[in-house]
C-alpha cells in the first residue's frame, strides 16, 4: 500500500486535530492572500434529512469546520468555518489539488479542489454528497496500485460519468442520512472498492493511523485448538490488560449463506474469529491479518478494538478443507509493529450445505362440503370476480419449510394432485392468481410452475373446493424439483368428505 493514502487516513487525522482545535469556532475575516497563496470559496450543503436531524436550517451546513488537507500527508494546511448560509472563504498555499473536508457533528462533506495558483480566487461551487463520493473514489485511487498516484492526474469528471458512480453516491447519501461519516461507512468502502475493481468481490480494508499502541506485551499461549470453543485462545498480556483472540467455530464449520451485508463476504465455509479485551485496556489493536493455509489474506482495520469497543466477533476467514491445516494471524499494534502466531486448523471439519425439508399443511378440511353444480367446465376462469365464493370458507394449503437448512430450491412446482375415492366424481380446487388475474383449477394445473423456494419458505394458498358427486375424496399433493427430473420434495394426502 502507498503511505497511508487511503479513504480513512485523512479522516482519522482530522478527528485527532479536533481534539485540539475543537468545533464551532467563530469565523474570522479571511485574510488577504500573500505571496504564494490563493483563495478558495464555496458553499457546503448536506442532504436535507441529515441536516434536519441535527436541527440545522435548510440544507446549508452552517458553522461547520472546513479543513483543507494535503492529500499526500493528510496535514491540515488551512482551516475556516462556514457562515449561517454554509458559505466559506479560505486562503491556501499555491499548489494542490487539495482535499476540502467540512464537518459538523457526524456530518462530513468532502470535495477535491483544483490546483491553486498565486493570487487567484477559485469558486468551488457546492460541496455536497456528490463531491464527497467523487473525493472518496479519488482518494481510493491514490491508495490503489492500478491508478494514478497524483491527484492532479485523476479525471474527476470521468468518475462522475461512470455508470457505477450512482452506487457509490447512493451509499454516501445513506451514510449521511444515518448520521455516519461516509469515509468510515463499511457500505461506502465496499461500493468504492467495487467501483475501482468491479470484478473483485472483497474490498481491502483501509489502514489509517491508530492511537498509541499498548506496550510491554508478551505471547503467553500462541496456539489455539480450534476444537475448543471459548478456550483460552491466544493470550497477549500487557502491563495494562489482556487481549484474547479465539476461533468461535468449534470442531465443525457449517456452510454459511451470505446475507448480503458483508458478513460473511460471500456464501461458503467461513470461520468466525473473535477478539476481546479481558481487562481494561489503554490503546487500540491496530490491524489483524488472517491468512488460512492455501487461502488469501483478509485484513481487518482500523482499529480492531478500542477502549470503547471491548470485543468484536464479525471477523472471518475462508476455510478450505482440502488445503487449510493452520491459520496465521499477524497482529499489528502499530503500522509496523506486529507479532505473528498460528492457529492449528487440523481439527476443523467443513460441513457441506444441505437443502431445507418441506411439507404441506391443510386447514379447514373438516368443514361440510356440499355436492352441487360445478362452477365451470373449464379449468380457468377470468377475473377476480369470475368465481362466486360467497359464504364459502377456503381450505388453506400451506407449503412450508419443516426443517430449515442452508439451501432452498431454484425451480419447483406443485403438481396437479392425484384425486381418488369417488367413481365418476369430479373434485375442483379453485385458487386465484393475482399475477394472472385468473382463477385456476389446481386439480388440473397444480400451481406455481417454475418458482423458487427459499430455505425458510412458508406460503399459504386459499383453495375453494367444489364437487359434483358426494363421497370421500383422497387428494395427494406433491412438490417436485424441476431441475432434478421432478424428484419429489414433499407430499401430503388429505381426505375431503363431500355431503
Amino acid at each position: 500500500m502507498k503511505n497511508s493514502k487511503n479513504i480513512l487516513t485523512v479522516t482519522m487525522f482530522i478527528v485527532m486535530v479536533f481534539l485540539f482545535v475543537g468545533c464551532g469556532i467563530i469565523p474570522t475575516p479571511t485574510p488577504t492572500p500573500t505571496d504564494d497563496e490563493g483563495v478558495l470559496t464555496g458553499q457546503v450543503m448536506a442532504p436535507e434529512d441529515a441536516v434536519m436531524a441535527k436541527q440545522l436550517t435548510g440544507q446549508a451546513l452552517a458553522n461547520a469546520t472546513v479543513n483543507i488537507l494535503d492529500p499526500d500527508t493528510g496535514d491540515v494546511i488551512a482551516t475556516t468555518t462556514t457562515d449561517e448560509n454554509g458559505n466559506y472563504e479560505v486562503v491556501v498555499p499555491e499548489g494542490g489539488p487539495y482535499i476540502l473536508q467540512a464537518e459538523k457533528d457526524n456530518i462530513s462533506i468532502q470535495q477535491i479542489t483544483p490546483k491553486v495558483e498565486e493570487g487567484e480566487e477559485y469558486d468551488l461551487g457546492t460541496a455536497d454528497e456528490t463531491t464527497t463520493a467523487i473525493a472518496l473514489i479519488a482518494q481510493a485511487m491514490l491508495e490503489a496500485e492500478d491508478f494514478p498516484d497524483d491527484l492532479s492526474d485523476i479525471d474527476l469528471e470521468a468518475i462522475e460519468n461512470d455508470p457505477n458512480f450512482d452506487d457509490v453516491l447512493e451509499a454516501v447519501q445513506q451514510a449521511l442520512l444515518n448520521g455516519e461519516n461516509p469515509a468510515q461507512s463499511i457500505e461506502v468502502i465496499v461500493e468504492v472498492w467495487t467501483f475501482l475493481y468491479p470484478d473483485e468481490s472483497t474490498p481491502p480494508a483501509p489502514s489509517p493511523p491508530g492511537p498509541t499502541p499498548p506496550t510491554d506485551y508478551e505471547v503467553t499461549n500462541a496456539v489455539q485448538d480450534p476444537g475448543t470453543t471459548g478456550g483460552d485462545g491466544l493470550n497477549y498480556t500487557y502491563a495494562s490488560g489482556t487481549l484474547t483472540i479465539t476461533q468461535d467455530s468449534g470442531t465443525t464449520v457449517p456452510y454459511i449463506e451470505s446475507t448480503g451485508d458483508g458478513y460473511p463476504p460471500s456464501s461458503g465455509h467461513w470461520v468466525g474469529v473473535a477478539v476481546q479485551y479481558t481487562e481494561a485496556f489503554e490503546g487500540d489493536l491496530y490491524q489483524l491479518d488472517i491468512t488460512p493455509q492455501g487461502g488469501a489474506t483478509k485484513t481487518y482495520n482500523p482499529p480492531i478494538l478500542s477502549a470503547d469497543e471491548q470485543s468484536r466477533d464479525e471477523l472471518w476467514y475462508y476455510f478450505d478443507v482440502a488445503t487449510t491445516q493452520q491459520v496465521t494471524l499477524k497482529i499489528y499494534f502499530t503500522e509496523t509493529d506486529f507479532e505473528t502466531v498460528t492457529i492449528d486448523a487440523t481439527g476443523v471439519t467443513a460441513l457441506e450445505p444441505s437443502k431445507s425439508e418441506y411439507g404441506f399443511e391443510l386447514t379447514d378440511t373438516e368443514q361440510d362440503f356440499v355436492a352441487g353444480v360445478l362452477p365451470s367446465q373449464d379449468s380457468v376462469i377470468e377475473g377476480e370476480n369470475g368465481l362466486d365464493t360467497t359464504g364459502l370458507t377456503p381450505v388453506g394449503v400451506t407449503l412450508k419449510a419443516t426443517t430449515v437448512n442452508e439451501l432452498g430450491y431454484d425451480n419447483v412446482k406443485v403438481l396437479a394432485p392425484e384425486i381418488t375415492g369417488v367413481q365418476g366424481g369430479t373434485l375442483q380446487l379453485w385458487a386465484y392468481s393475482a399475477d394472472d388475474g385468473k382463477w385456476f383449477d389446481a386439480a388440473v394445473h397444480g400451481w406455481g410452475s417454475e418458482f423458487t423456494i427459499t430455505p425458510d419458505y412458508e406460503v399459504t394458498t386459499d383453495v375453494y373446493v367444489f364437487a359434483d358427486i358426494a363421497g370421500t375424496y383422497e387428494v395427494t399433493f406433491e412438490l417436485v424439483d424441476l431441475d432434478n427430473s421432478e424428484e419429489v420434495i414433499a407430499t401430503k394426502t388429505e381426505t375431503i368428505k363431500v355431503l
